[in-house]
């Protein structure tokens, strides 16, 4: 089969599990914690993975760049994940969303600038719709006549993560490509699973985490499932197709996720944003097709 079909494949398997793991990682947040949630979700993926990352932690010891990236992919990780949550936490939906986007945007630019991935002219305009729809979709609100200022509460740690996923996003796809894919998603979730244990070891929250498994176990497990089913899907697919394009079929998530905050929790849309859903799923599937 041909290699772009598959790597299209995973990158589309990350879109659904994405958009549905977005929407499972927000109920368990407010159900439980930002630092419980979090750690719940890195354990989950470190337990999992840890079998296959093994052998490629072996693999990996002896190539020094390859370990480079892998400590600063952990790094990024244990800082971005928290700033991501506490963005949402102090800032107001309508301002931090639209600017959280901007990680699609950011990864195809180091893609292309560092990573000197090369694009189409057609590929080059898909994506920038997808960019587009997406950052639209993001907005809970008309972007015409807003007063919403970009330095407000939330905003500043907003623009910080996404510069950090940005980043993550990138080196995770560049460690894939260096035959390493499961080893790049397992030591992100292992490090902020040790990191959100600490915390929660200083916080003295054991009977709260007893309370979450006891009465929260399905979605616990749902949340982690879908987070490590999409970060091995997007990994697998920097293998086979160009990080700017698996980042741009993949990270269209925010689509679903929205759709499913529509059906789900009977959420109302803009106009703007049903506009963006049309540019991103359109540009997705065109996209796709092309590139396969």
């Amino acid at each position: 089969m041909n290699g772009n079909y598959i790597g299209i494949g995973f990158a589309l398997g990350a879109f659904l599990t994405w958009g549905i793991g977005d929407y499972l990682i927000q109920k368990t947040t407010r159900k439980t914690d930002v630092w419980r949630a979090l750690g719940y979700l890195g354990a989950i993926g470190g337990i999992v993975l840890l079998p296959w990352a093994i052998p490629q932690l072996s693999a990996a010891a002896a190539q020094p760049p390859v370990l480079l990236l892998l400590g600063l992919s952990a790094l990024l990780a244990c800082v971005t994940a928290p700033i991501t949550f506490s963005a949402y936490r102090k800032g107001k939906l309508a301002v931090v969303s639209p600017i959280l986007a901007l990680e699609l945007p950011l990864t195809v630019i180091l893609a292309l600038l560092i990573g000197r991935e090369r694009l189409s002219g057609t590929e080059a305009l898909i994506i920038l719709a997808i960019v587009i729809g997406t950052l639209l979709v993001a907005r809970r609100r008309p972007l015409a006549g807003t007063t919403e200022k970009i330095l407000e509460q939330g905003a500043l740690l907003a623009l910080f993560a996404a510069v950090g996923q940005a980043a993550g996003n990138f080196i995770i796809g560049k460690i894939s490509q260096a035959s390493f894919p499961i080893l790049a998603v397992w030591v992100g979730h292992t490090a902020v699973a040790v990191e959100c244990l600490v915390v929660i070891a200083a916080r003295r929250q054991w009977q709260q985490v007893r309370d979450d498994w006891h009465h929260f176990p399905k979605l616990i497990f749902a949340q982690g499932a879908s987070d490590v089913s999409a970060w091995v899907c997007y990994a697998l697919a920097t293998v086979f197709i160009p990080i700017s394009i698996a980042v741009a079929v993949s990270e269209s998530y925010v689509a679903l996720a929205v759709l499913l905050g529509v059906v789900v929790n009977r959420e109302r849309l803009n106009r703007w944003q049903g506009l963006g859903i049309v540019l991103a799923v359109l540009g997705v599937i065109i996209l796709s097709a092309l590139s396969g």
